[in-house]
């Protein structure tokens, strides 16, 4: 009898043992709970804002590359609005003669996805808004006009103020390096696989048909397509054109006109060739 007495007397005092220490863990759990979520900040969004929360987020994280320039790219300077851009433009008057040549410019959405494109030193270099060209700072760029600035001094850098006076109806204008041109026309084994042309008369007209042309080719990307007839190259026949020699003095003029009919029509490809 004092044996199952004393058995369940050890029974009760580790029954009570591990009650007691299970209820301090509890207390012990529930305070740290309370305290970390004393410290935690609240970082729930409501539903609504977090499309706007995301942005905010995501620009600040583009302004600090910016800031940093970990990608080492030139900083962009504030977008003009068109009212101060015209302002830029109307304190300009003077047409530069730097000795650069403006090609050609690409507008984009704003001004800082705006390019002129430059000869400069015999080669075709692409500027942005804020890039300077041989010391002269580019303040702004519309279509085929370009306003330069050095030490308060504006001038406007134009393609061609009197191209488009000389530009007949029915014609497209190129501007072309003519040292590039030499470069292309020197080594004729380059060009001529992009390119089949063939003799044929159509009406009254005769001429050299493009019969091939490759697409992206260097004759594509100046002007030429397939099904095009050449006619007539600065009032010659354009048979001409088989002999090298004539090809290559043609490249020495400032002006290279090549008529063709294109689609049935009569149209103008103009090369204006500069340095």
């Amino acid at each position: 009898m004092m044996g199952v007495s004393f058995r369940k007397t050890k029974l009760f005092i580790v029954v009570s043992v591990f009650a007691v220490v299970i209820y301090f863990f509890t207390i012990a759990y529930v305070a740290l709970f309370e305290t970390v979520q004393m410290a935690t900040p609240d970082y729930s969004i409501p539903s609504k804002s977090v499309s706007s929360a995301q942005c905010i987020m995501s620009f600040a994280s583009y302004a600090a590359i910016g800031k940093r320039n970990l990608l080492k790219v030139h900083n962009q300077p504030a977008v003009f609005s068109a009212a101060s851009e015209q302002e830029l433009f109307a304190g300009a008057s003077a047409i530069s003669q730097r000795g650069f040549t403006l090609l050609g410019t690409i507008l984009g959405n704003c001004s800082a996805q705006h390019y002129a494109i430059v000869l400069l030193n015999s080669k075709q270099l692409l500027f942005k808004v804020g890039q300077s060209v041989d010391g002269w700072k580019i303040l702004a760029i519309k279509r085929r006009e370009v306003l330069l600035e050095q030490e308060g001094v504006k001038e406007r850098l134009l393609i061609d103020a009197m191209a488009g006076a000389n530009t007949r109806g029915g014609s497209v204008e190129h501007v072309l390096s003519r040292i590039m041109l030499k470069k292309k026309f020197s080594n004729l084994s380059e060009i001529t696989p992009s390119i089949q042309l063939a003799p044929r008369r159509m009406g009254e007209v005769s001429g050299l048909y493009v019969d091939y042309l490759r697409p992206n080719s260097f004759l594509y990307t100046i002007g030429l397509r397939k099904n095009d007839m050449l006619v007539e190259v600065n009032g010659q026949s354009t048979f001409s054109l088989r002999n090298p020699m004539t090809l290559m003095s043609m490249l020495d003029e400032n002006m290279i006109v090549l008529d063709i009919v294109r689609k049935g029509e009569r149209e103008t490809l103009m090369y204006r060739l500069v340095k």
